[in-house]
């Protein structure tokens, strides 16, 4: 199993809630805590949506930068729900539009 994308025996519902569980161990402060919490939700709640996910992943970094080194690890199996990303039904790579390589 490779440990930075997810496959079919590790499933969305495990990747978010390995990253609460470290959030939960690792960032101090209740309201930051809970920030983060929320972003996580929304996340998840969009990993169906490629657009809708990647607005959420992006207010999560956003919020998360002064821990970055403790949600650093999960950047690679969150990146497999963003639009870019070759195994999201649909996703176009960069310097491409809708999967169809942009000047083509």
């Amino acid at each position: 199993m490779n440990a930075y994308f997810p496959n079919q025996s590790t499933s969305h519902d495990a990747i978010f809630a390995s990253l609460r569980a470290k959030l939960c161990r690792e960032v101090c402060g209740s309201a930051m805590l809970l920030a983060l919490l929320e972003r996580v939700n929304s996340m998840q709640e969009t990993h169906t949506e490629p657009d809708a996910f990647k607005a959420s992943f992006d207010d999560f970094v956003a919020r998360a930068d002064d821990h970055i080194s403790v949600v650093r690890s999960f950047f690679p199996m969150l990146a497999c729900f963003l639009p870019f990303h070759p195994g999201v039904k649909g996703g176009a790579m960069p310097g491409q539009r809708g999967g169809v390589k942009v000047g083509q």
